[in-house]
């Protein structure tokens, strides 16, 4: 019934079903309207009982089935991110969402105007911030695409890179399903990425090396973050928990070192930097149980929880993301399984953002001041789109 190979055509549905339903009076002949709802939305057909393509290698050919299928998904916001970068400007975005490729959406496109730039399982996303049409996106297990016309053509930038351990199904690899890179704002030509190593590209993905010895524990990298102002301090977490700190991260890739420490165990889902103080780090849990906040003082050597406290607890569910403000290192926000969750005092106490963006689960949140002067909070959430706040 849905024909993966035909995006874009008739025929085509999204393949992973969820849901199907049939119009009340549907009879199969007259009335042949069914819904059905898949990892793509919610589409339409009135063949219901058109002809179909069967047998073992029906995906594979030629030819398009004799159903037809409407999209219903006008301002149906519901695209499950799992990362997202705003570009300079504050008007343009760009998200990898979960079986749906790498979208591109802007301002003036409106809601309903995102196009795809790259298919596939949509992962990281990375924008060069000195010249956004050249950007990167990334397809399941570290399989990293360049463009430098904006998406209009996309080139491999995996050269270097050890090769994916792991069939189209199967779990295990020696990279994370969804993998995370990072490009240094100051020198946009070079960046990280990492697996069961971390890896460096100094020309802009057309090469990269690996850097020091494999993750500790048995553990893949599950977030990277570069200090903006200072791209020697990187700090890396892995699904098992430990925080790998070097603080000569551009020198020669056989120079490199790194100090390691395991605020707790479980998976680091991200890292950020407090950009007004020097060796303030925050990292982030997912798991169920425990804390899921820590900051460190002093690069990453030892750590403090911040669970919050009072009626300013933070709940026991996982956090995907902290950013910090910028101007004010007390106002932190994280994205959780329950929406965006603020604190205004360091951590203290923490609250929930109530103003209407809702209890979405929130991957990825990105501070940006953008070309009109003002600052914004973006969240990419796992099954509510992407939203944009301005902040004071």
């Amino acid at each position: 019934m849905a024909d993966w190979g035909s995006s874009g055509v008739p025929a085509y549905t999204h393949v992973d079903q969820h849901a199907i339903t049939f119009h009340p009076q549907y009879n199969g002949t007259t009335n042949q309207v069914a819904l059905v709802g898949n990892d793509g939305g919610i589409c339409r057909t009135t063949t219901a009982r058109g002809e179909t393509k069967t047998g073992a290698t029906a995906p594979c050919s030629p030819g398009a089935p004799n159903m037809t299928w409407t999209s219903l998904n006008r301002g149906y916001g519901v695209t499950q991110f799992y990362h997202g970068t705003a570009f300079p400007d504050g008007a343009s975005y760009l998200g990898g969402a979960q079986d749906n490729g790498t979208i591109f959406g802007r301002d003036s496109d409106g809601t309903d105007g995102w196009r795809s730039v790259f298919g596939g399982d949509g992962g990281y996303t990375a924008v060069n911030p000195q010249q956004p049409s050249t950007f990167y996106v990334e397809y399941q297990w570290a399989n990293l695409r360049r463009t430098t016309n904006g998406g209009g053509t996309m080139t491999a930038a995996t050269a270097g890179l050890d090769p994916v351990r792991s069939s189209t199904l199967a779990p295990e690899a020696n990279y994370l399903f969804v993998t995370p890179f990072t490009i240094d704002p100051g020198t946009p030509s070079r960046l990280w990425l990492g697996g069961e190593f971390l890896y460096r590209t100094t020309n802009s993905g057309s090469l990269w090396s690996k850097v020091g010895a494999a993750m500790p524990d048995g553990g893949l990298v599950s977030a990277i973050a570069i200090r903006p102002d200072d791209a020697n301090h990187l700090v890396a977490g892995t699904h098992k928990g430990d925080v790998l700190v070097t603080r000569n991260a551009t020198t020669s890739v056989n120079a490199i070192t790194f100090t390691r420490s395991r605020p707790r165990d479980g998976w680091v889902t991200s890292i950020a930097h407090d950009t007004r103080t020097t060796g303030v780090v925050y990292a982030t849990y997912g798991n169920f149980g425990g804390d899921h906040v820590y900051r460190s003082s002093d690069f990453g050597q030892t750590w403090t929880a911040l669970p919050g406290s009072g009626s300013g607890v933070l709940p026991d569910l996982p956090v995907h993301a902290i950013v910090v403000d910028p101007d004010d290192p007390q106002r932190l926000y994280l994205g959780t399984d329950l929406g965006v969750i603020v604190s205004v005092d360091g951590g203290r106490t923490w609250m929930s953002e109530e103003t209407g963006f809702g209890p979405a689960v929130t991957e990825w949140l990105q501070i940006l001041r953008a070309a009109d002067g003002n600052k914004y909070l973006f969240a990419f959430t796992h099954g509510r789109g992407a939203w944009r706040v301005r902040l004071p």
